[in-house]
């Protein structure tokens, strides 16, 4: 591991409503980056971001997870946090510590009310971030629906950075 000044260091949370993928996507983030050797999966219990046998039992995340990653001149850690409300104590501590976030929605239901109570908490801490729409080879998947619902009911600036070429079976 490198030597990093404080300057070059992210923690990003990732959060969102219970079962919208935060955990895939910190095991792709750590996998793409080359921590990890192998991609695990969450239904499988090999994640690596979810450890606790409780968790791989349940196939949900129960307790904040950290992973860290170096990417380009920068050190990530990488806060996967749980969506379920029993949990938010979790999201509000991660939180506290936060560059950034992330907040997954799944593309084939939408804004939850996990989606919005998370909007709350980092719009009130003044953590920047943006939305990721997740599981868009979902056979009902959505992708501009939920940009719209995203723009309707949290901001009208709110612009994709990217777009998907295909959704459901043609993603």
């Amino acid at each position: 591991m490198r030597d990093f000044c404080m300057k070059d260091i992210r923690n990003v949370m990732l959060c969102g409503h219970g079962g919208v993928g935060k955990t895939t996507i910190a095991e792709a983030m750590l996998f793409n980056s080359g921590v990890l050797t192998r991609l695990g999966r969450v239904d499988d219990g090999n994640s690596a971001m979810d450890y606790d046998q409780l968790e791989i039992d349940r196939k949900v995340t129960i307790s904040l997870a950290i992973g860290n990653l170096d990417w380009k001149d920068a050190h990530i850690n990488i806060l996967d946090t749980p969506g379920y409300a029993d949990f938010r104590g979790e999201v509000i501590s991660a939180a506290s510590v936060s560059d950034g976030v992330i907040i997954v929605v799944d593309s084939t239901a939408g804004i939850e009310v996990g989606t919005e109570w998370v909007w709350e908490l980092t719009r009130k801490q003044g953590i920047p971030g943006l939305f990721f729409v997740n599981a868009l080879s979902k056979e009902n998947a959505h992708f501009f629906k939920v940009l719209e619902e995203i723009q309707n009911v949290f901001r009208k600036g709110i612009v994709p950075l990217s777009v998907p070429i295909g959704q459901g079976e043609q993603f």
